[in-house]
């Protein structure tokens, strides 16, 4: 593990020992990074921000969970358990004493923030599972997770957690809401993919006041677009996401401020370099708007996977 650049007073000292396994990698719109690393003695929860590599909290060190205990876990094994804003805030789910929590924690904190515990009452319920974390850049969290067994859309606002949005049977405007798909943020905006029965999917944004809607399947602007379950989650940045028509073409789209949906790339365009993609594999936007495409490509007798970049929102 290399030590930190810059300023030695500006991170807190990286001990070399051999990296065993990195996992759970989150990425804010600027280039800030959070990630999870094991090693023999230890698993700790690291921040690249502007060049420079820093330890946030560890299961050996002198950072400590809510209440003073130390950090005995951190989830290592699912990407969307783990999330990062510019400033470098992150949130993820954390054990200490047996007992789970999502935590959030700020460069140089020396205790982590507790936003909601696994197994204690929440909401008029008890929460037995988190599924999904995004924090925005004001240190908000939105998370998926479930209220005896119910899954719901939880906010917190840095000081109480409410429900956002639940599952639930069907309306006469609406089919039955079934599950929250995934989660995302861009500033201080919250987005999030709502799966009804019978193919209806919403891509939906919230600002910590009131929701608005994006796009949906009901969208004549959208082009009757179907967000298909395998490229739902993890896959919805701002009001760009992975999506398939009704007649099957996978592919990347954006809602655009003016409410038109434009199309980024579809499997089997023509991309720039002249490869034939085959499948879009993620997507991400910018502080600035610029959308950035990863796809799987073939060219030549060759597959590889091209980073593309598009026009800006």
């Amino acid at each position: 593990m290399p030590t930190a650049r810059g300023n030695p007073g500006a991170t807190r000292s990286l001990t070399c020992w051999v990296l065993i396994s990195l996992s759970a990698v989150a990425t804010a719109a600027n280039g800030t990074a959070a990630f999870v690393g094991t090693f023999p003695a230890a698993v700790g929860l690291y921040l690249w921000r502007n060049g420079e590599l820093s330890l946030l909290i560890d299961t050996v060190g002198a950072v400590k969970s809510p209440g003073g205990a130390a950090l005995n876990g951190i989830a290592n094994y699912r990407h969307r358990l783990l999330a990062v804003n510019s400033r470098g805030e992150t949130a993820f789910l954390g054990n200490a004493g047996g007992i789970e929590r999502l935590l959030v924690i700020a460069p140089g904190d020396l205790q982590a923030r507790s936003v909601a515990t696994l197994g204690a009452p929440l909401a008029g319920g008890l929460l037995t599972a988190v599924e999904q974390v995004a924090i925005d850049e004001d240190g908000r969290v939105s998370f998926i997770g479930r209220l005896t067994g119910r899954q719901m859309l939880f906010f917190w606002d840095r000081t109480k957690v409410d429900v956002e949005a639940q599952t639930g049977p069907a309306t006469p405007t609406k089919p039955a809401l079934t599950d929250f798909f995934s989660i995302s943020t861009s500033g201080r905006d919250h987005y999030a993919v709502l799966n009804y029965s019978w193919g209806f999917f919403e891509v939906r944004a919230y600002d910590g006041a009131r929701w608005t809607d994006v796009t949906s399947t009901s969208d004549a602007r959208a082009g009757n677009l179907a967000i298909r379950g395998s490229y739902g989650p993890s896959q919805l940045a701002r009001g760009c996401y992975l999506a398939q028509p009704l007649e099957g073409t996978v592919g990347a789209y954006c809602a655009q401020p003016n409410g038109r949906v434009s199309i980024v790339g579809r499997l089997g365009d023509r991309m720039p370099d002249g490869g034939t993609m085959l499948a879009p594999l993620g997507i991400s936007v910018t502080e600035a708007g610029e959308v950035y495409l990863a796809a799987q490509v073939f060219e030549g007798g060759r597959e590889f996977v091209a980073l593309y970049l598009a026009s800006p929102l």
